[in-house]
């Protein structure tokens, strides 16, 4: 998992406080954790872009007054208007104390099934997982070169080094529907597919 660096300014606490860091184009920032009392800092909007607009997760390293506090983002508050970062919630790891987080999984690979005229239906985007702050993971790739037309994968079907799944084993993240129609891409010997009305 990449790092993602935060130089950080403190500020105080409460509406007031919140409403001028706003006010100055930065976001209101927490850090807290099991063994981390709750630490208030702003940053530019700006300097949140990399844990924004991206398909992975980030462990994030926060500089504030002298010291570094390794976290990862637990909550992000978006203005339901502008869309803008409203607030974001950091998450103190701790070496060897597992933490619970969502996940983004990511398809990799073109199915056989969709060569073939299937169509690929990724149903899980992301999932939620426990592990140590060593083992965390940026995303989670599932390889489906390999699926044919009708062929599924689901949460059991799939393993991390040192990740636990809190999502349900029985969750489809992915799965290859035949074509509109019924109708399936001719083989490589050139014969025609039939049509799944034909082959009933």
């Amino acid at each position: 998992m990449s790092v993602v660096t935060l130089n950080a300014d403190p500020r105080q606490p409460g509406k007031r406080g919140t409403k001028d860091v706003r006010a100055a184009g930065n976001v209101p920032c927490i850090i807290y954790g099991k063994a981390q009392e709750p630490i208030h800092f702003q940053v530019p909007i700006l300097a949140l872009r990399d844990l924004i607009y991206t398909n992975e997760n980030h462990t994030v390293e926060v500089n504030l007054d002298g010291q570094t506090y390794e976290c990862i983002v637990k909550a992000l508050t978006f203005h339901p208007v502008t869309d803008q970062p409203q607030h974001v919630d950091f998450l103190a790891l701790e070496p060897g104390v597992a933490v619970v987080l969502t996940v983004p999984v990511q398809l990799k690979g073109t199915p056989k099934g969709q060569i073939q005229g299937g169509r690929t239906r990724h149903v899980l985007k992301k999932a939620r997982i426990k592990c140590l702050p060593k083992d965390l993971p940026a995303s989670l790739d599932v390889d489906v070169s390999n699926l044919e037309i009708g062929d599924t994968i689901h949460i059991r079907d799939i393993a991390f080094d040192g990740v636990e799944f809190l999502t349900s084993a029985d969750q489809t993240i992915v799965t290859i529907a035949r074509p509109k129609g019924g109708l399936v891409a001719a083989d490589e010997d050139g014969e025609e597919a039939e049509t799944a009305e034909a082959e009933a």
